[in-house]
């Protein structure tokens, strides 16, 4: 399994939370994909891989970076 992978199970993994919201989020991606929205799912990936996947930052080893 890649890295990037088996940090982001982990970590959904131990928080109930974290697992809820990544479900709710990819729900939103999908459901515009499939309406053919194109701007909303855009926005609704970006949202997405800033705000819930942090972890890929530090993929390579090095501390996130923070905004």
């Amino acid at each position: 399994m890649r890295r990037y992978h088996r940090l982001l199970i982990e970590r959904d993994d131990h928080d109930r939370d974290i697992a809820n919201e990544t479900m709710r989020q990819h729900h939103e991606i999908l459901t515009a994909l499939l309406n053919k929205n194109w701007s909303k799912a855009g926005k609704a990936l970006s949202h997405h891989i800033i705000n819930n996947h942090p972890i890929l930052n530090r993929v390579d080893g090095r501390p996130a970076r923070h905004q």
